[in-house]
């Protein structure tokens, strides 16, 4: 049996498989407005956003936007708190 993380989306896919790959933690954003970032490394993998909980241990409200990552842009349209990078 592997060990690792996986996920799986709604329909049973698996869309995550980190038990034969290792991560590489590129950056974090921690900002109270919407912005932009460009990161190079982001090309060199498969890209990953990992948001961070607030300091009362509880996720963000149902309706925060979460990062979006294209090429090698990550794009966040309101308060965002999260590490980046790719496995």
């Amino acid at each position: 049996m592997p060990t690792g993380l996986q996920c799986w989306d709604a329909n049973g896919n698996l869309t995550v498989d980190l038990t034969s790959r290792m991560t590489r933690l590129l950056g974090s954003v921690n900002q109270s407005t919407g912005g932009s970032r460009q990161e190079p490394a982001l090309a060199q993998g498969i890209p990953f956003v990992l948001p961070v909980l607030d300091q009362n241990g509880l996720m963000y409200p149902e309706d925060i936007r979460v990062p979006t990552i294209s090429g090698i842009t990550i794009t966040w349209l309101a308060t965002a708190n999260f590490f980046y990078g790719t496995y």
